[in-house]
């Protein structure tokens, strides 16, 4: 990187603050926007004389939609940097949408935004990573018509709309109110089917994430429960409820995780 780009100092510099700050314990996700991108940082990571000393990076995207015709994350690659993201032998994540809106990743605490976010709930739940105490949030780049400050406004018109809800005034309209809701939920269901038709080429992992996000989607209920069966086999029994339908699935498996990922394929 004979020449680097503003926001790569950027990024550079917040990571070398932040880990000066957190003493060396620092454990973080940089959410960026395209696949390609995952790599390019790592890429700029490891080949800096400072931070490929204090930092240990991997991507982690989905694998069923590979970066380039040469780069690529197997679903056996996902689970093992997930889990040495957990153990701590790996200390940064670059991530894409998958590990924002679904995907079972250990907490950090430092969120990074490399690139502007595109919605409110690209912030509340990119935000929602950094669960640890000492953990921070830090944007690197906005779009002008969509700064942190108008995100967080939006998101707080949203709370507003949610708190000042009157159910009982919601249930006396009756028959009304149902069509609604049933308009409603009908726009929903399919604004969310190409998650469902991606669901048959992708692993047993990416499926958990996929169904995450299609229950927040398309905003309906999605029940789980497990039972110890026969041997050391357990038992995982999804249910998904909306207004519009019910459909549920039963596994089982070795461990409770496992049941899950194979009930949500």
């Amino acid at each position: 990187f004979p020449i680097v780009h503003p926001r790569f100092d950027r990024l550079k510099r917040v990571l070398l603050g932040k880990d000066s700050c957190l003493k060396g314990s620092l454990r973080g996700i940089i959410f960026v926007q395209q696949r390609i991108t995952t790599h390019v940082i790592c890429y700029f990571i490891e080949n800096d004389e400072e931070l490929k000393s204090k930092f240990r990076a991997a991507p982690l995207y989905a694998h069923g939609s590979p970066a380039t015709s040469s780069l690529s994350i197997s679903s056996s690659i996902a689970m093992d940097t997930i889990k040495s993201f957990g153990s701590g032998h790996i200390n940064l994540l670059v991530c894409t949408v998958v590990a924002e809106e679904g995907m079972d990743i250990p907490a950090a605490n430092l969120v990074i935004r490399f690139d502007p976010m595109i919605h409110s709930v690209s912030m509340v739940q990119g935000r929602g990573r950094a669960r640890q105490s000492d953990s921070q949030f830090v944007v690197l780049s906005e779009r002008p018509d969509r700064t942190v400050r108008k995100l967080e406004e939006v998101e707080q018109q949203q709370l507003q709309i949610v708190k000042s809800f009157d159910a009982e005034k919601a249930l006396s309209d009756g028959n009304l109110v149902n069509e609604q809701l049933i308009a409603a939920q009908v726009s929903r269901e399919r604004g969310a089917m190409d998650i469902l038709q991606k669901s048959s080429t992708v692993s047993e992992v990416e499926a958990v994430a996929l169904l995450n996000l299609y229950e927040k989607k398309t905003k309906a209920k999605l029940d789980e429960s497990f039972q110890k069966i026969a041997g050391s086999l357990w038992q995982c029994h999804l249910k998904y409820s909306s207004v519009l339908r019910s459909a549920e699935v039963s596994k089982e498996a070795t461990d409770k995780k496992l049941a899950k990922r194979l009930a949500s394929v």
